[in-house]
């Protein structure tokens, strides 16, 4: 953890870190922090989604654990992804290539922290899922998340889209940002509050290239 000066505009690295998380090599390891205060933690370990949290204070995580709901069971090659969104609840969105969705799921600040919601359906279909997932809370926005993800498509297939989830009823909708022969990859979602705008980036061709951008109305 590093803590910024704005005086000499450097970081410092705080005492005490840095500290140990988990003690596995993952592809990926994403964390974000819930309004109370806790740090949450997801990677992907020996084909499972795992999560893990702090206790007392940033120093101090408990003891990893798999995402306790049905289709956590993955592959090597996929990712999970950790967002903090109203002011009550985290979710977890994870890839999952054995039975090609993108999924997510629900944990309440409230609950114990192995309590989580049932598994909700972001995304499939045949090629329909890629370990690339990035995250975005939409503010004032009663609990929309959206994600960007990519997929496993060619040709005149989508590629890379928005997943958006509705707050209400917890479904997604997708909105299509380059299709296969746009050769985007690693797309990132962020999201312009004051502006209402939600914007995605990505760079094409795949094995790197120029970054785009494409812009729209949260409406």
């Amino acid at each position: 953890r590093y803590s910024y000066n704005s005086t000499t505009k450097t970081y410092t690295q705080d005492a005490g870190f840095p500290v140990t998380i988990n003690d596995v090599r993952s592809e990926t390891l994403v964390i974000d922090r819930e309004p109370t205060g806790r740090l949450w933690a997801t990677w992907v370990q020996g084909d499972r989604v795992y999560l893990n949290h702090t206790t007392t204070d940033d120093r101090t995580w408990a003891t990893p654990f798999p995402l306790p709901v049905a289709g956590s069971t993955v592959t090597a090659d996929d990712i999970s992804s950790v967002i903090a969104f109203r002011d009550d609840r985290i979710g977890v969105m994870w890839s999952n290539q054995v039975d090609e969705t993108m999924s997510f799921a629900v944990h309440l600040n409230s609950a114990a922290p192995g309590t989580w919601g049932a598994r909700e359906i972001a995304y499939s279909g045949p090629s329909s899922t890629d370990d690339h997932i990035s995250l975005a809370s939409v503010q004032g926005a009663g609990g929309r998340v959206l994600a960007a993800v990519k997929t496993g498509r060619s040709g005149a297939g989508v590629l890379n889209h928005l997943l958006d989830r509705n707050p209400t009823t917890g479904a997604w909708t997708s909105h299509t940002f380059g299709i296969g022969s746009d050769h985007h990859t690693r797309p990132i979602v962020a999201v312009d509050s004051q502006r209402q705008e939600v914007h995605m980036f990505a760079t094409a061709g795949e094995s790197g290239g120029t970054i785009y951008r494409k812009t729209a109305p949260l409406s």
